[in-house]
């Protein structure tokens, strides 16, 4: 679900009104929080952590990017 969300503001950005863009920003900040939360607890002892980091990694990264693009985008 967050994935869609930031794949959708990431290509949208240009044509989102201020305030969509910023409820987007407020939405994913805390997003890529937990994301980066889930990824440094990934490295706890055990087996099989290497899903969960890409994963995790994935998602953080993603939420960034959409984050950055959602900002200092310029308006069409």
């Amino acid at each position: 679900m967050t994935t869609v969300v930031a794949i959708r503001c990431t290509i949208l950005a240009p044509r989102l009104t201020i305030l969509v863009r910023f409820l987007s920003v407020f939405f994913l900040i805390p997003v890529s929080l937990f994301f980066l939360f889930g990824f440094l607890a990934s490295f706890e002892p055990g087996d099989n952590h290497i899903y969960f980091k890409v994963t995790y990694l994935f998602l953080f990264i993603s939420s960034l990017l959409a984050i950055g693009r959602l900002i200092f985008i310029k308006k069409i």
